[in-house]
């Protein structure tokens, strides 16, 4: 009994560690992209950049932009929602209505980082993000649902919490290592 309940601690703790390692990968990729420290967030040390796009689909292919550009935008902004999607279903496992609340907190989680951008004036909030996070956030959940639907939760939520710590592990390390070369 005491074993399952140590596993169960430990499991826990990598999806905790998960969590935490994609929400800071979320932050350096939509907050920090354009700045030189989080620190210039307030001092205003960083470029002004504070527009807003409130009409879906509108300028969702920029024409003066190259189609490999415009494809990793698009695609960029959905894969990068997918593990939040994945993570959230696992992280509410044994919920009831916990498909509408991932969604939910997936929508307002993309609606938070845009009006940071628009706030901080670090880039421009834009409907179309929106969307193609949750839709990625959607695929998440699909994919989680599916994985379940094969393999019993326990052993999904082992999965992805050993998986992703490792993921997390080496993010740390190569973060790391470019800081030190970089130096």
């Amino acid at each position: 009994m005491r074993k399952e309940k140590n596993k169960k601690l430990y499991i826990n703790g990598l999806l905790c560690f998960t969590i935490i390692i994609y929400i800071c990968v979320l932050l350096n990729i939509i907050i920090f992209k354009t700045l030189n420290s989080p620190m210039d967030l307030f001092t205003g040390n960083h470029p002004i950049m504070r527009s807003i796009n409130v009409i879906s689909f509108k300028e969702i292919w920029n024409a003066n932009a190259s189609m490999a550009t415009n494809r990793t935008s698009i695609l960029g902004n959905i894969i990068l929602f997918v593990p939040l999607g994945i993570l959230l279903e696992t992280f509410l496992i044994h919920k009831k209505n916990n498909i509408l609340k991932s969604l939910l907190v997936i929508m307002f989680i993309s609606f938070l980082f845009e009006l940071l951008q628009y706030i901080f004036a670090i880039g421009i909030s834009d409907i179309n993000d929106l969307i193609l996070n949750t839709l990625g956030g959607a695929m998440g959940i699909l994919i989680y649902q599916g994985m379940i639907a094969v393999f019993k939760e326990e052993k999904v939520k082992h999965f992805i919490s050993i998986t992703g710590s490792a993921v997390g592990v080496l993010i740390i390390i190569m973060t790391v290592l470019l800081t030190i070369a970089n130096k």
